[in-house]
């Protein structure tokens, strides 16, 4: 007996080219975004790739990654910037040469508190003592929840004084 084999033709995708320019400039509310650089930047990436070319949806994929990278910097119990939120913010300013002071905050006797009250008790205490601190930095200034007990304050000054002045508003919150 004879094999007969039949071949089918290789099936090759058709390529569809479509004529995607990127606008010259970006819509109102674009240009308002302060990441219109990397809305651009989308929008280029939509059309290299042969995309409609959408704006909303470039505006969309990156809130989106900022949304993300985000999350990656903050503490999810208190909205502040986790450790290395901190570290990142530290390094910036140390890089745009930036006169700033770090004050490190630890609250006292907190493992007591879970002990005992219970973990939903002091995770609670932590929120609000984030909320707090987030609420008395000034413009410029970072507040930071890194571990446990401990928050950092990302003050931006070149008074050697105002870790004291910090400290008293501080205090007086409480």
């Amino acid at each position: 007996p004879v094999k007969t084999e039949i071949k089918k033709p290789a099936q090759t995708k058709p390529e569809i080219k479509v004529n995607v320019k990127v606008p010259d400039q970006l819509s109102a509310k674009s240009e308002k975004s302060p990441h219109r650089r990397e809305i651009r930047k989308e929008l280029e990436e939509l059309a290299r790739r042969n995309l409609p070319v959408n704006e909303t949806i470039a505006r969309e994929r990156v809130a989106a990654r900022v949304a993300e990278e985000r999350l990656k910097t903050r503490d999810e119990m208190t909205g502040l910037l986790n450790r290395k939120g901190a570290v990142q913010e530290i390094r910036r300013r140390i890089k745009e040469r930036r006169k700033f002071i770090v004050v490190g905050i630890d609250l006292n006797d907190f493992k007591q508190i879970n002990d005992k009250y219970g973990h939903a008790f002091g995770d609670e205490v932590i929120r609000q003592v984030g909320d707090i601190y987030g609420k008395l930095i000034k413009y410029g200034d970072e507040a930071a929840h890194v571990s446990g007990d401990e928050y950092l304050l990302i003050l931006e000054t070149a008074d050697i004084g105002v870790p004291t002045k910090v400290q008293k508003r501080f205090t007086d919150a409480f």
